[in-house]
């Protein structure tokens, strides 16, 4: 929304909140643990602003 003086923006990120992994990696050998990355868990915001 924007009224030319003030603006609003409203976002939302995984909004079902799904769990997953978008990244993984095992350098090692058998029984090493791996590094993983996640999807980032449910986010939701608004963003306010003005023009001055």
């Amino acid at each position: 929304m924007d009224n030319g003086h003030y603006n609003a923006e409203i976002y939302a990120d995984n909004l079902t909140n799904a769990r997953g992994i978008t990244e993984y990696a095992n350098n090692g050998g058998a029984g090493q643990t791996g590094i993983a990355t996640f999807i980032r868990p449910r986010s939701i915001g608004i963003e306010l602003g003005t023009k001055f």
